[in-house]
């Protein structure tokens, strides 16, 4: 999920380029409205991929009623971009960013509780949840002609993807150092199985020895007391 998300902004920012450099090295007719839809699909549909990616690493922090939300939200928009007139398109975009706004503190809070929990690379996740979110509300905003600024999507997704990745080398670490302590304590058990299977074997062949003297004592008693007593007492 987190490499599809980087490529889906990579998606966003190649189709929303202004000079189109990127998209002329593969489509020689470009259809401007076409490709500003296109970047706007991107952009809708990376929220439902990056709260898949934060809910495959904390499932029981993300809750799936907010998947499902997502969900509907980017399919929504995907159908009125295929069936409804530009302008319908553009009018309701205003209200697919204000769900991205209340996204955006849902990230925070539940990577905030992450972080209470103690889970492993949640500080990473939250600081690069900042990072991108700062940067969709300045092109947001900039997207709308609100404020005179520049579209730092670029930006943020390089600094978004490293603070992801050191999330992941963390976690992946963690792993392994887990991994390491459960082989050393599964060979501790497996040694300490070997010396009680060692001693039961002992113990059993101290059993049948027992028994096996048992036995032995109660065939001489036999043979040697009650037999000879009734031998004689028959004798007489």
């Amino acid at each position: 999920y987190f490499g599809l998300y980087c490529l889906v902004l990579v998606a966003h920012s190649v189709t929303s380029d202004s000079t189109e450099w990127v998209i002329t090295l593969f489509v020689s007719n470009k259809h401007p409205l076409l490709l500003e839809k296109l970047s706007l699909i991107f952009y809708v549909c990376s929220a439902s991929i990056l709260y898949r990616f934060y809910r495959s690493l904390y499932k029981d922090v993300f809750p799936r009623c907010i998947q499902i939300f997502c969900d509907i939200r980017s399919l929504s928009f995907v159908y009125i971009c295929l069936t409804q007139p530009d302008i319908v398109v553009f009018n309701a975009l205003h209200y697919y960013m204000l769900a991205t706004f209340l996204l955006i503190v849902i990230y925070i809070v539940l990577l905030s509780k992450c972080i209470v929990r103690g889970y492993t690379g949640s500080v990473f996740l939250l600081f690069g949840c900042v990072v991108i979110s700062i940067v969709a509300i300045n092109d947001i905003f900039c997207h709308m002609g609100m404020i005179d600024s520049i579209y730092l999507i670029q930006e943020g997704t390089f600094i978004f993807a490293l603070s992801q990745a050191f999330a992941l080398a963390q976690r992946f670490s963690n792993a392994f150092k887990e991994v390491e302590f459960l082989s050393k304590d599964l060979e501790d058990k497996n040694a300490a199985l070997e010396t009680e299977m060692e001693e039961r074997n002992r113990l059993e062949q101290e059993i049948i020895k027992v028994s096996e003297e048992e036995r032995r004592c109660l065939s001489h008693d036999l043979h040697d007391g009650l037999c000879q007593h009734l031998a004689v007492a028959r004798l007489r």
